[in-house]
């Protein structure tokens, strides 16, 4: 992060499973993700996940992993934005 304070989260993603849950985890903070059927894998749609707040400017570890790895369900994942509010 160039600049320290808060982010809004966004994931672009797809799939064709009925639901997926995932979580977005950086700087402390742990954000959840919930994907309904978009219709097809190359059908894209964008999902708010919440804010992160970053206390230091810098590189961070930005990690996306499934909720809950015993109910997973794929899911393809275009982009994840963090835009400084």
């Amino acid at each position: 992060m160039p600049q320290p304070g808060k982010y809004k989260v966004a994931a672009s993603c797809a799939t064709t499973h009925p639901a997926s849950q995932f979580v977005v985890e950086a700087a402390g903070a742990k954000l959840e993700g919930n994907l309904s059927s978009t219709g097809a894998w190359e059908k894209s749609v964008e999902v708010d996940l919440g804010t992160i707040d970053f206390k230091q400017p810098g590189d961070h570890t930005l990690k996306i992993a499934p909720r809950d790895a015993q109910s997973w369900k794929p899911v393809n994942l275009r982009w994840v934005r963090l835009q400084k509010e």
